[in-house]
Order: structure tokens, then sequence, then C-alpha cells
């Protein structure tokens, strides 16, 4: 992902890119319908458990034998810092924007790897990945700014119903 650039392209990496792509905007559409059909985050916390279920179906026989009180305790941590919070903000982004623009926002994620890696790894970027970082973040606001979602949190009045 970073300079020197080496390399040739790989149609199998093109596929798994194209995977991605599907992935996530799925994951975008269903995360919306999920958050338009249930108040507050109640969706996520229904699907979180099924998530950790599947997951443990892989997960509990690869750390089995390593198991312990400070495991779990780190686990539960893990499971609050890393899906909890962030998915509830997602979630409740999504009932705000439309998909198009969250998926813009979205990109927006390796501006806070570059500055991860400038406060943690002194990875200083050059002008163009500057650029092009900046370019995704306009782009990202610009695409909200004209694409507001209706409040789905408020119902209709009758007034509106009838236009």
């Amino acid at each position: 992902m970073t300079q020197p650039w080496s390399g040739e392209v790989e149609l199998v990496g093109i596929g798994f890119a194209v995977l991605a792509a599907v992935g996530w905007g799925s994951y975008i559409w269903f995360s919306q319908k999920v958050g338009d059909a249930f108040s507050g985050v109640q969706g996520l916390a229904m699907s979180l458990p099924a998530a950790a279920l599947a997951a443990s179906f892989f997960g509990i026989p690869q750390a089995w034998g390593n198991i312990s009180p400070l495991v779990v305790l780190a686990a539960l941590g893990i499971t609050l810092l890393t899906p909890v919070i962030p998915f509830s903000l997602e979630m409740l982004a999504l009932k705000r924007m439309n998909k198009r623009a969250f998926g813009t926002l979205m990109a927006s994620g390796p501006a806070i790897a570059l500055l991860m890696g400038m406060v943690f790894l002194s990875q200083i970027p050059n002008s163009v990945e500057v650029l092009g970082i900046a370019l995704v973040i306009v782009a990202g606001v610009a695409t909200q700014r004209s694409s507001g979602r209706a409040d789905f949190s408020r119902p209709a009045s009758p007034r509106s119903a009838r236009n």
C-alpha cells in the first residue's frame, strides 16, 4: 500500500477488490435498512450477538488452550472499542445520510490511517498523498451536503403526507 511501488496487476487481486467493494456496498445498504427499521441502535444490539456466535465457530478453536480470565477481559474491551462504538455511530449516521454520501465519507478512513502513521510511526506523507486524501474528504462533504435523507425519527405530519 505504500511506496516504493512494486509488483504487477494480478487478476486475483482485482477480483478480491471487487468482492470487497460488493461487501462494503452490501454492508452500507443492509445497515441503513436495519437502522431505519429499528429505533436507536436496537438493530445493532440484535446483530452483534449473531455475529459473535458466527465468529466463535472459528475463533474459539484457534484460541483453545490460551483462554484465560485476562484474555476474556481483553476480548470484552476490544469488543466494546472495535465494533460497538464505531458501528453504533455508523448506524446513527446512516439514519441521517444517504448511502452514497456515507460510502464516500467511509473512504476517508485512509486519512485516519495517515494521521496514525504520522503520530505513531513518524511516516510523513508526500503532497500527492495528502491531496488524494483531501479530495476524498471534500467529495464526502459535498456529497452529503447535496443529498440529505428524510428524518425517520419523527412521524410525517398530515400536511406533508397530503403533498
